[in-house]
């Protein structure tokens, strides 16, 4: 990885230089170096940006996990609703974001299989109604022995299969909500209708008038808030500490409203980044709107305290939305290097941080307590001149 010079920005330093009474004084140092997630300082920059080293240590935290969450709905809660059978869009009767009823009409369509599949289904009520007749007639014959027993089991067959038929094709209409029982009497519909199956919002919805749309075409997608949970990720290592049944205390970044509720449901699969998925049910909603998909921030009251590696909570800077901290990597030669490494953060108390970091990290390495945000100035300085 190709290295380059950079003008160090932590103000201290700056300062420090444009200060000085006599520049010549100054002992000429190497040339501060930056790698895409490392940090060179040498001697006299180490001592003028007031850098302080710590390490890792244990802490008694209170009994209270911090962890990220999602607003969710069960799955029977969500309706994905498409036409069993393709036709052409007719009318729209909602707009995106309604509030709807189980039954409530949201659209109605137009093909001319619609009227097709009708006529075919009246043609073999008909017959069938024919057929039911002679059956009864033949059967009677056939019991006194009046005609023959082919001419039976001939019409037998024939009044079977279009009985099948029938309900086939009944069971084909009620699918497209074409009153059947109206067009035994000779209504037929022109158009069919789609309904709400469920009480809920429409959240999603791709549809216009004069479109086509097949049966794997989802026109409407419909969430019924009443039932909303928060989906929790807690790492692996705080699962001794939880508990269903445990309260939950959730507030959104955007909303200072708070809402809670108890641990309803603790995951069984360890997900790839060593969580594990966490729901509580929401019993105290209070006046916060909710919506699917709304990140929210919780409180888990685990209700015991506990002994977890912490760092002081100023040592950890954020890149790219995710907590990192610099480590010295080591000195020598005049220089000191430091390397920004990811870690994941836990509950947050009285100005420290639990820390879990990645797998095989020397617990005893010495990590950059206070200055790792002119250390973090740095790198993105130098990705700017890059």
């Amino acid at each position: 990885m190709n290295k380059i010079i950079i003008a160090f920005v932590a103000v201290s330093v700056l300062t420090l230089f444009s200060c000085s009474k006599n520049p010549d004084a100054v002992p000429k140092e190497k040339e501060v170096k930056v790698e895409a997630s490392e940090v060179i300082l040498t001697t006299t920059q180490y001592q003028t940006t007031g850098i302080v080293l710590g390490s890792i240590e244990e802490r008694s935290m209170s009994g209270v996990l911090r962890a990220s969450g999602v607003i969710d709905a069960p799955p029977q809660d969500i309706a994905s609703i498409s036409v069993p059978l393709g036709g052409f869009l007719k009318t729209l009767l909602i707009r995106e974001g309604t509030h709807v009823r189980k039954g409530q009409p949201l659209a109605t369509l137009e093909n001319p299989e619609y009227i097709q599949l009708q006529q075919e289904y009246l043609e073999k009520y008909y017959q069938l109604e024919y057929l039911s007749a002679e059956y009864e007639r033949q059967k009677g014959l056939a019991a006194e022995n009046v005609s023959a027993q082919k001419v039976f089991q001939e019409t037998t067959s024939r009044f079977h299969a279009t009985e099948a038929s029938v309900k086939g094709l009944r069971a084909k209409l009620q699918l497209l909500r074409i009153n059947v029982g109206s067009l035994e009497k000779g209504t037929m519909q022109q158009a069919v209708t789609l309904s709400a199956p469920i009480d809920g919002y429409v959240i999603d919805m791709k549809a216009n008038i004069g479109a086509y749309t097949s049966p794997t075409d989802i026109l409407f997608k419909i969430v019924n808030t009443a039932n909303m949970f928060v989906s929790i990720t807690v790492f692996e290592k705080d699962l001794p500490s939880i508990a269903i049944g445990q309260k939950i205390r959730c507030v959104s970044p955007s909303n200072s409203g708070e809402f809670s509720g108890p641990g309803s449901f603790i995951g069984r699969e360890i997900e790839t980044d060593r969580s594990v998925r966490v729901q509580a049910a929401i019993t105290n909603k209070g006046n916060v709107s909710l919506f699917k998909g709304m990140f929210v921030n919780t409180l888990i009251e685990t209700g015991t305290s506990r002994e977890v590696p912490v760092i002081a909570s100023e040592a950890i800077v954020l890149s790219e939305n995710k907590p990192h901290i610099f480590v010295l990597d080591s000195t020598g030669g005049g220089q000191y290097r430091f390397k920004m490494i990811e870690v994941q953060i836990g509950n947050t108390e009285n100005g420290y941080s639990q820390i879990l970091v990645p797998e095989g990290f020397p617990l005893g390495s010495k990590i950059v307590i206070s200055g790792s945000s002119n250390l973090l100035a740095s790198l993105k300085n130098t990705g700017e001149e890059e």
